[in-house]
């Protein structure tokens, strides 16, 4: 585990970034790493790759911009779900609508976050990763009590 500029622990995240631009790609690692992750990604921009992605997974996160041209986020997810992959899904855009929540729902999506706030993603994400964490001990906990009873 590697330190930041304060000797702070930095937490690994092996990420899988679903985009089409090096500068968005460059913005979101910079932006995770801020939050404290030590940051392992790697970048698709089509089908082929994202595929390719996922068999060398498992990944901590995968995020995907929605906004993207080359690879249309709805076949992203698409591909996402067929493979079974659980990460937390964070989608990115330029702009949010008042469909938001329901761009969330219809996605499976942890969070949209707008590129013009990127810090949100990184907070995002440590809460996401937080609850599932929190969620996989009760679940392991629950499992114990059952082998007592």
């Amino acid at each position: 585990m590697s330190t930041d500029d304060r000797g702070d622990a930095r937490v690994p995240l092996r990420t899988l970034l679903i985009a089409d631009s090096k500068a968005d790609a460059e913005l979101i690692v910079a932006e995770l790493e801020r939050a404290g992750y030590d940051v392992e990604q790697t970048c698709v921009v089509d089908e082929v790759s994202l595929r390719r992605s996922l068999e060398r997974g498992p990944w901590d996160a995968v995020v995907c911009d929605y906004d993207s041209s080359r690879f249309p986020a709805a076949d992203a997810i698409a591909v996402l779900t067929s493979s079974g992959s659980d990460a937390p899904l964070m989608l990115l855009s330029a702009q949010v609508g008042d469909d938001s929540s329901e761009i969330i729902a219809k996605t499976g999506a942890c969070d949209l976050v707008l590129k013009s706030h990127m810090a949100a993603l990184g907070v995002s994400l440590k809460r996401e990763l937080a609850r599932r964490k929190q969620s996989g001990e009760l679940e392991s906990s629950r499992n114990r009590l059952e082998l007592l009873t």
